[in-house]
């Protein structure tokens, strides 16, 4: 019995980190896709509707719908200057990034809202605010 309890503490640690290593990997992936303005990695990691709250649009998009609004977003704004903010949980299955993102015209905060699908974590809103100095 005393040899079960530290296994067992093993192995749920190591459960949690592999759940924190998925989720920062593509949260990770998600923040240099803005960063390079990579719409199709951005599609790719999309749940098949998202909430997106932007200065052009507000409401829930298919993911196709989403990133060609993203796709006009970056075009109007080209990233000038990017930096990531915040990587944080919600829970254990629901994470965010906050990046602050500036073009030659505006600065924006993005906020990136991921939650687990079955084995992946995949967007549920992107929120994009425009920063007023």
């Amino acid at each position: 019995m005393k040899t079960i309890k530290p296994f067992l503490l093993i192995i749920t640690l190591l459960l949690g980190v592999s759940g924190l290593f998925c989720q920062t990997t593509e949260l990770n992936a998600i923040n240099n896709a803005i960063k390079s303005s990579d719409t199709k990695t951005i599609y790719d990691y999309c749940e098949n509707s998202i909430i997106l709250n932007i200065p052009s649009a507000n409401g829930k998009y298919s993911k196709t719908q989403a990133r060609k609004i993203l796709d006009q977003f970056f075009k109007d704004q080209p990233a000038k200057e990017i930096k990531l903010i915040k990587n944080q949980s919600k829970n254990q299955d629901e994470y965010y990034s906050i990046i602050e993102y500036k073009s030659e015209k505006q600065s924006f905060n993005f906020f990136v809202e991921i939650k687990k699908e079955g084995n992946s974590f995949l967007i549920q809103k992107i929120q994009i605010q425009e920063i007023r100095p």
